[in-house]
């Protein structure tokens, strides 16, 4: 495992990324908020094309412009597409396989009970959380509704429930999952700002313990120091 698979397999680690997200080498930092792989496109597309090989990853595409694609060809036509599929066009993507997931879990060590699946819908303002742990899901669920900008949960529309099995992630399932769904609150028409008035900094307590209850995996400064 070099560093650059390994950030690959995070990239993708909680979903299917967008190949074209890939470049340019700092596409992912930007995008993903995570360290870039530094690959230009050869050297990054045999990287790719060896991680399908060893079966950690898979790609998908609903609508390949070609039948019979090699996965180096779907690769390389996915650097090229628009995030934002057409009518006509698919966008290929790159997904963690349980294979690949176990061997990112290797250095990461993840904490699954602290793992939480969030979604939100800004045009029908509604809102969805899931984790394992139901005690942590509702400290964070909680902790959303205290928030002083947009988006901030309604507490008085949660809506909770168990998921039996739970699939986490595309190579994930967990024996029990917790979900809550609620409607969304705040004024939308200029975007998500965050309370810049708070006394200790940028972010609000409140958004800042938002960051807290989603960390479930080692830092990237302590896995790198360990490639």
């Amino acid at each position: 495992m070099n560093r650059a698979e390994l950030l690959i397999l995070w990239y993708a680690v909680d979903g299917s990324t967008p190949i074209a997200w890939l470049l340019p080498p700092d596409e992912a930092a930007l995008v993903l908020n995570k360290p870039s792989h530094d690959l230009e496109e050869r050297d990054l597309t045999a990287v790719l094309c060896r991680m399908l090989d060893r079966g950690w990853l898979r790609l998908t595409c609903d609508k390949p412009p070609a039948s019979g694609m090699t996965s180096r060809q779907l690769i390389e036509f996915g650097y090229t597409r628009d995030t934002i599929p057409g009518p006509t066009e698919e966008v290929p993507y790159f997904a963690v396989t349980e294979s690949g997931g176990a061997e990112w879990s290797r250095w990461f060590r993840p904490d699954w009970s602290r793992y939480i699946a969030e979604w939100t819908d800004v045009i029908g303002l509604t809102g969805l959380a899931r984790c394992a742990d139901e005690h942590h899901l509702r400290q964070f669920f909680e902790t959303a509704c205290s928030l002083r900008s947009a988006p901030a949960a309604d507490s008085d529309s949660a809506v909770w429930k168990s998921i039996t099995p739970w699939h986490a992630t595309d190579w994930k399932t967990l024996p029990t999952g917790h979900e809550v769904t609620y409607r969304l609150m705040g004024d939308f028409d200029d975007g998500f700002y965050p309370d810049w008035d708070c006394s200790d900094g940028p972010w609000c307590p409140a958004q800042k313990r938002i960051f807290e209850l989603r960390e479930w995996y080692r830092p990237w400064r302590e896995v790198e120091e360990d490639l």
